[in-house]
Order: C-alpha cells, then structure tokens, then sequence
C-alpha cells in the first residue's frame, strides 16, 4: 500500500495539517488529518511518519 502525505498550511502563522491518503487502484482515499501548530511539530510528524517506510511519499502545497 503506498501513502502520501500532503502538507496543507493554515494560511497564517506556521501551523496547518498533514492530510493522510492512500493510493487505492490508481485513486487516492482519505485516511485522516493530523493538525500541527509550529515548524517543529510539523517536522517532528513528518519524521515519525515517514521514518523506515519506504511507501511514504510526502507531496508539499
């Protein structure tokens, strides 16, 4: 199973969401969102996310 991860900024500040897809039969399903409110918990979910998976790809907006 391939994941992608797509880094959405709030717009204002450092904060956003990482949205969580999976690519299913050539369509991307949503798994969920998880919220982060500076650059240093973004990086730190982006490292926990992605560490050891070689599936994992991260697409930024």
């Amino acid at each position: 199973m391939e994941i992608v991860l797509t880094v959405q900024p709030n717009g204002n500040g450092e904060g956003g969401n990482i949205l969580v897809q999976r690519k299913e039969s050539g369509t991307m399903k949503d798994m969920g969102t998880v919220k982060f409110d500076d650059h240093g918990q973004k990086k730190w979910l982006l490292m926990v996310l992605m560490e050891m998976h070689p599936y994992v790809s991260l697409v930024e907006n």
